[in-house]
């Protein structure tokens, strides 16, 4: 199966990831939810693929709140507010490093943001 990725933080400065970010519905959109056989390419643009984001402790978080430190706690907090932002924006995956942590954030994200 394939996914599509916008590649946040691959050569890209932090105002061009959080415009990735910003803009991962334009991706979801367009891309089915699962269909009955939980599989995707339902007739949709790009063959109606899932998204993922991997944002997890990437640089432009680093930027975002001054912390250099890529192991620093306060990534992974903003890592739990990119992937809320990610759930937020339809994406159907999140990388991260913290699985459990991110786990619980997603669970939240997709209680106030259900998919329809």
């Amino acid at each position: 199966r394939l996914v599509l990725d916008p590649g946040i933080g691959f050569a890209k400065d932090a105002a061009q990831s959080l415009a990735c970010l910003r803009a991962t519905r334009s991706l979801s959109g367009v891309c089915s939810p699962a269909g009955p056989d939980g599989g995707y390419g339902t007739g949709m643009p790009f063959g109606g693929f899932a998204v993922l984001v991997g944002a997890s402790r990437k640089s432009f978080i680093g930027k975002v709140i001054g912390e250099p430190d890529a192991s620093s706690i306060r990534r992974a907090w903003g890592t739990a507010a990119a992937c809320t932002a990610a759930v937020e924006q339809g994406a159907h995956l999140v990388r991260v490093h913290d699985v459990r942590e991110m786990k619980d954030a997603v669970a939240i994200a997709d209680a106030i943001y259900p998919k329809p």
